[in-house]
């Protein structure tokens, strides 16, 4: 496969391979489940999608598509 990303999208790239100490291809490969949740959320789930911190607190997000 091959992508084409933006500039801005390259130094975001970097800047979470960075910080993370994940690969490229890992943070790809999960921005893209994260996105189709994004989409499942908004289309099916009436925009909501919960997230849970690793403190324990629970959070709602609400997209709006």
């Amino acid at each position: 496969m091959t992508a084409n990303f933006t500039p801005r999208a390259i130094s975001a790239l970097e800047k979470i391979a960075g910080e993370t100490g994940d690969s490229k291809t890992d943070i790809l490969n999960r921005s893209v489940l994260l996105y189709d949740a994004i989409l499942d959320a908004v289309e099916r789930e009436g925009g909501s999608l919960h997230v849970t911190y690793p403190d324990g607190t629970r959070e709602r997000l609400r997209f709006i598509g």
